[in-house]
């Protein structure tokens, strides 16, 4: 038989279902960019994850008590707050169907800190990337300050909150603030098995392989090695376009993060000879690269090396 019913009714059943992890890199399984960051600049440290000021450095951890075996070890002797953000990208930006009105959400980790008498704190908002302001979410459970009253043990957190605003028309992320905070500005925090799921409660942490837990994190960022080599075609006396394969598709046009790398021209019956970066194009499920120099021969097939630095192909989204 076949029922109709409202929209209205179908999106009430949907929010007290459970759902997959909708965190990437919750369980900090991932650090394309290196197991310690200095994230001076708000740039990332797990992949997906970003420091709460300029002088925050995360670090990669190892952990018996997590399901995903890692955590995120917050250092921050600057600032008695340790914060981590995640910015959960709207798969269409600002369309308020992706968490109607009533939609439950459930956050969940585990934490410890070095000192004892610590605090532990999170948030969510529908962000412009991880810039705009906070709308659409009630404070959660445990979205004020909760004692840890031991050093070095392991608490879980989780909370849950009703979606009361939907996202606007410029939205393109939910954004998951925890903050962990005590007077020593020495202590340290580890976050692990981080969880937001579309629930009336929060579940068991969802062990994602790390084959696909990478996979997801390269639709935000790609790792280009240093003295890479690749095919290219000198189009004209002072360009040179090379194309760059991608791993997956990006979530928006590829931008190169860290500043450009320089180049190395090869062609058959020259010398070696330097290039500058000139630009960075989106092309069909790669990128290309537009090299610059001066009195080149035209119309020639050509190789490049990237030298130094590694480059990070990251999307210009803003959400990851």
């Amino acid at each position: 038989m076949i029922q109709v019913k409202s929209l209205a009714e179908i999106n009430a059943r949907v929010a007290g279902l459970q759902g997959r992890n909708l965190a990437v890199n919750g369980g900090f399984t991932v650090w394309q960019r290196g197991a310690t960051q200095a994230v001076a600049g708000m740039f990332f440290a797990a992949d997906m994850w970003q420091g709460g000021s300029s002088t925050f450095e995360g670090s990669r951890a190892l952990s018996a008590t997590s399901v995903s075996g890692q955590s995120l070890r917050a250092t921050d002797n600057a600032s008695a707050n340790k914060t981590i953000k995640h910015a959960i990208e709207l798969k269409t930006t600002g369309l308020p169907c992706q968490f109607p009105i009533g939609t439950k959400v459930a956050v969940s980790f585990i934490v410890k800190s070095s000192v004892a008498g610590s605090t532990i704190s999170f948030g969510l908002s529908f962000r412009d990337g991880f810039e705009g302001s906070n709308v659409g979410l009630d404070t959660p459970v445990y979205g004020s300050d909760q004692a840890m009253a031991d050093a070095d043990t392991w608490y879980a957190v989780s909370g849950v909150t009703t979606i009361t605003m939907a996202p606007n028309g410029s939205n393109t992320a939910l954004l998951v603030a925890i903050t962990g905070n005590n007077a020593d500005t020495n202590a340290t925090f580890d976050f692990a098995d981080v969880q937001v799921e579309l629930a009336s409660e929060p579940t068991k942490f969802e062990d994602v392989h790390p084959a696909d837990e990478w996979a997801r994190c390269q639709r935000y960022c790609q790792v280009l090695q240093s003295y890479t080599a690749f095919t290219g075609h000198i189009s004209s006396s002072t360009d040179i376009h090379v194309a760059i394969p991608l791993t997956s598709m990006m979530a928006e046009s590829p931008q190169i993060e860290g500043g450009a790398p320089d180049f190395t021209l090869y062609r058959a019956n020259n010398s070696a000879q330097a290039v500058s970066f000139g630009s960075l194009t989106a092309q069909g499920s790669g990128m290309k690269f537009i090299l610059t120099s001066s009195g080149l021969t035209s119309n020639i097939p050509c190789a490049v090396r990237m030298n130094l630095p590694t480059s990070y192909i990251v999307a210009g989204i803003g959400v990851i």
